[in-house]
């Protein structure tokens, strides 16, 4: 009697479970259709069902226990652990930015199987190489997650339709009949062993109209491991490029600097500097990137009020400026000041998060510092720039990032040859707040505090501490898929009384990728 009572209890436990995990499918198969487009997943909305992702995993291991070797329920229990621990990470760039993505132990996962596991599982019960376009791996070059749960029914089907449609799309199969050509997704490369019972060709064949033979050379293309999310780019600053992507930015800095003390050599009315920077970054690799730099300048002095706030817009060359009474009243000039080449890379494979900036500062021009007819546009000497970059995701929506610099300002003959001149060294560090609403547009707050010493060489060899800082915010927008528009305002100050200095900044940057 007591028996019978147990075996009921468990029946009718068991069967709760069943009927649980039918609704947890219908409503996630819902979900899953619900948050693809084109093959890219909304994983900001996911997050919001998080847990009815994690119930559904937990079920769906209860019936794996039970059903080993079920490998529709595997392939879906692979596709959903995936998004799963994307959520359980988000946000990222990339999974290869989370350590042992596909090769940790999941307690979610069937018998304790890491996600590589899960797949050699598979291939190794069904022998079939399909099963590679059914699994989804949350990367761009991965063939896309179908929108709909895999059932033991229509299996073959499923796999068939899936196969077919990867290789309608370019990051899988790119054919140039007239020379004879193939580029191929590294997958049929990384797998090749899996697809040997039928061989390359002959399982591509299944799946066009003109068949292909052995004369056709094979290329593979570069698997693109960028998330399969359809919310956008988030650029970070500490980002690598891969081979061949590239950005080019075009960012422009006003400086305008007040002084209402009384005037003399080193203390006057308005100084104007607008600094405009064409930059192009591309990437040799995923770890090492390459940039270089112009910078344009224009400069007026106001020696006789603080009047002339965007003077230095202008563009005036009129060298130095007198009155009537052969007093100088200040001066003006632009021009071409640098060029920046420089060099971007991490070090660090577990840590996408960091990355190094090295870049050197080479004087274009005559005179930059001035003459007995020009003012100061720029140094003369190379500066050497170093940073360090590091990012931190607070949340899905909010980052903070900082920046640790060293600087070498004006390195010329003087630091060699015991000449007089003027050098600076500075440590700046940046600390910045990032809120992303969405991924067209965010706002954040900067602190910069910058240590600083500065040297005069001569008889006396001077060195003096001159630090600065900065507050301000910012905001920017995503015009298009591919282009940004970034506004800042920062307060600047320094120890020198009665000076009131702001920076307004513009600022455009493509990402070709």
């Amino acid at each position: 009697m007591i028996n019978q009572l147990h075996k009921t209890l468990l029946l009718i436990v068991f069967s709760q479970i069943c009927f649980l995990g039918l609704q947890a499918q219908e409503s996630i198969d819902q979900l899953l259709a619900n948050n693809i487009e084109n093959g890219l997943l909304n994983y900001e909305n996911l997050l919001n069902h998080k847990d009815q992702i994690e119930t559904y995993l937990y079920s769906s291991k209860l019936h794996l226990e039970k059903n080993q070797s079920e490998v529709s329920s595997l392939i879906n229990h692979y596709n959903f652990l995936v998004i799963y621990k994307v959520l359980e990470n988000y946000p990222i760039q990339s999974v290869e930015q989370v350590k042992g993505f596909f090769t940790n132990t999941h307690s979610l996962a069937p018998y304790e199987l890491s996600l590589d596991k899960i797949e050699k599982k598979l291939i190794e019960t069904t022998r079939d190489p399909r099963i590679h376009f059914a699994l989804n791996c949350a990367a761009i070059g991965c063939p896309s997650l179908s929108p709909n749960l895999f059932n033991k029914e229509n299996l073959d089907q499923q796999l068939d339709f899936l196969s077919a449609s990867a290789l309608e799309q370019n990051q899988h199969f790119i054919i140039n009949r007239s020379n004879k050509l193939i580029k191929l997704n590294q997958i049929f490369k990384w797998y090749r062993a899996d697809f040997e019972s039928i061989g390359v060709l002959e399982f591509i064949n299944q799946y066009i109209e003109e068949p292909i033979d052995e004369s056709f050379d094979i290329e593979y293309i570069q698997y693109d491991w960028s998330l399969n999310s359809n919310a956008g780019f988030r650029y970070y600053a500490t980002n690598l490029y891969e081979k061949g992507e590239f950005e080019i930015q075009f960012f422009n800095n006003y400086y305008t600097q007040r002084e209402t003390g009384e005037l003399s050599e080193n203390n006057f009315g308005r100084y104007n500097f607008f600094n405009s920077f064409l930059n192009a970054t591309i990437g040799l690799n995923s770890t090492f990137n390459i940039s270089l730099s112009l910078k344009f300048r224009s400069v007026s002095q106001n020696l006789t009020n603080n009047e002339g706030l965007w003077d230095a817009l202008n563009f005036r060359n009129d060298g130095f400026i007198y009155n009537q009474n052969a007093e100088l009243e200040g001066y003006t000039r632009f021009g071409l000041a640098a060029l920046y080449p420089g060099i971007k890379y991490n070090p660090f494979k577990d840590h996408p998060n960091i990355s190094f900036y090295h870049a050197v500062h080479i004087p274009l021009g005559y005179e930059l510092e001035g003459n007995d007819d020009f003012g100061f546009l720029d140094w003369e000497n190379i500066t050497i720039h170093s940073n360090m970059y590091y990012t931190k995701d607070i949340s899905h929506d909010q980052v903070l990032f900082l920046d640790v610099g060293l600087l070498f300002e004006n390195v010329g003959t003087f630091w060699f040859n015991g000449d007089t001149g003027f050098s600076q060294i500075g440590a700046p560090v940046t600390l910045i707040y990032s809120f992303f609403p969405n991924y067209t547009f965010s706002y954040y707050g900067l602190i910069n505090l910058a240590p600083r010493v500065a040297i005069n060489f001569g008889d006396s060899n001077e060195i003096k501490l001159a630090p600065f800082g900065q507050i301000g915010g910012g905001v920017k927008y995503f015009l298009s898929e591919k282009l940004e528009a970034e506004l800042l305002y920062t307060f600047f100050y320094d120890g020198v009384q009665n000076r009131r200095a702001h920076t307004f900044n513009l600022g455009f940057r493509y990402y070709g990728i």
